[in-house]
């Protein structure tokens, strides 16, 4: 038993060996954007730790694609426009898609099944294998707090220039009129510094973390649950 999670690549993404003349891929893997961290591991399995499979290798990665037709963009439109009426109305929004159960109940017969050896070369092996994925939002990543937009280069530059301006004229007023001119501005410049208040605390940015929980009985004669 181990717990897998989906992760991006360490290094740049290798070169693909499935390609056409035209450079199209013709394996229908897709582009190689991810791979897999090994978190936790049964005793005997310590080997999996430095294990990193690649997003177009195994069967592991199936269990965090989102089985539908395909015109899924378009219900995920509609989805969304069902959200915003749903927040209006405070209403919860529907939940996520739910993720596939992967399962192989014969390790010989998938051509797609990856072994991983403990050293050597990979030797096939029968048995049953099942990864069973959950996911969740995190704030543990580098990017969890927001940066705030730097403010554009001369603003509040021009509103100093005018008050300048502004202190000629008042200097040739006199009587009491220039001075409520002044007590005014002093009263908005107070009233502005009080409405401003402290700065609001950005709300921190999560991402979806996916996690496999996978089984396997390869080696040994014991089947995973009922068909």
């Amino acid at each position: 038993m181990y717990i897998a999670k989906k992760a991006p690549l360490d290094g740049p993404a290798p070169a693909s060996t499935g390609d056409d003349e035209e450079g199209e891929e013709d394996d229908g893997m897709g582009a190689i954007d991810a791979q897999i961290d090994y978190l936790a591991v049964s005793d005997g399995q310590e080997h999996m730790l430095s294990k990193h499979p690649l997003s177009n290798e195994g069967v592991t990665f199936d269990a965090w694609k989102v089985s539908g037709p395909e015109d899924a963009d378009e219900d995920a439109e509609e989805e969304d426009d069902e959200d915003e009426e749903a927040l209006k109305g405070n209403r919860p929004p529907p939940p996520l898609p739910e993720l596939p159960v992967v399962k192989v109940v014969n390790t010989l017969r998938e051509s797609r099944m990856l072994f991983l050896p403990r050293s050597g070369a990979a030797v096939p092996r029968l048995g049953q294998y099942m990864a069973v994925p959950f996911r969740y939002m995190s704030s543990i990543h580098a990017g969890c707090i927001p940066v705030p937009e730097p403010k554009e280069e001369g603003e509040g530059e021009d509103e100093g220039d005018g008050e300048g301006e502004d202190d000629g004229d008042d200097e040739e007023k006199d009587g009491e009129g220039g001075e409520e001119a002044a007590e005014g501005a002093a009263v908005s410049v107070s009233g502005n510094s009080e409405d401003k208040g402290p700065a609001p605390i950005p709300e921190p940015v999560q991402q979806e973390v996916l996690l496999a929980l996978c089984v396997d009985t390869l080696g040994r004669d014991v089947r995973l649950g009922k068909e």
